[in-house]
């Protein structure tokens, strides 16, 4: 699965390809990818901006926002209007002549359609915890100190902290010296704080 520093690539690529491309129109081939891209019209709506929170990607509309997870082997890539692949299941199309393809063998992958008002308040972004550059050592602390669960495990539950999969956990308790089987209850305030300087590093 596409860890944080991946996303955030796809997320810069796709913002020099795509930025303020104008949507032609939408197809959805496996439905379940995009529940709701069959029942609302985004014709018309530009790309204005593209942003990431955690593991997913988010992408501002005009009116709406699409909110994307590549989940374990989803991709994006920029096509002219060729004829569709195996895996490609949903497809955005372009003024320009130009389109956005969703690449997924595993079909895990979801594209949400959201609003202004609503993305932020509903999971399943509601739901995450800040990233390492947010987060303070107090609320870390509070949040492991009736954690009865490995450390490892602890840190990879998004609700607490995004950004962290296995990879980086694993490298972020290895540079802090933290053994990942301990629990997340018995590592000190200290611990918490070295925890996040070294996920700030990895």
């Amino acid at each position: 699965m596409p860890e944080g520093p991946e996303i955030e690539t796809v997320k810069e690529t796709l913002k020099r390809q795509i930025l303020n491309k104008e949507i032609k129109a939408i197809k959805v081939i496996y439905e379940p990818i995009m529940p709701e891209g069959k029942t609302v019209d985004l014709t018309g709506e530009k790309i204005i901006d593209i942003d990431r929170m955690g593991k997913f990607l988010i992408f501002k509309l005009t009116t709406h926002v699409l909110v994307a997870h590549l989940r374990m082997e989803g991709k994006f890539f920029i096509k002219e209007n060729e004829n569709h692949v195996k895996h490609e299941h949903v497809a955005i199309y372009f003024t320009d002549g130009t389109s956005l393809r969703y690449y997924d063998v595993r079909k895990f992958g979801r594209i949400l359609i959201k609003t202004y008002d609503n993305y932020l308040k509903t999971p399943p972004l509601s739901k995450l915890g800040p990233s390492p550059k947010n987060i303070t050592t107090n609320y870390l602390f509070e949040k492991f100190k009736n954690k009865k669960t490995p450390i490892k495990v602890a840190l990879l539950d998004q609700t607490i902290m995004t950004d962290l999969g296995n990879i980086y956990v694993d490298e972020t308790l290895f540079l802090a010296k933290i053994m990942p089987t301990r629990l997340a209850n018995q590592v000190s305030y200290d611990e918490v704080e070295l925890i996040i300087e070294k996920a700030n590093q990895v």
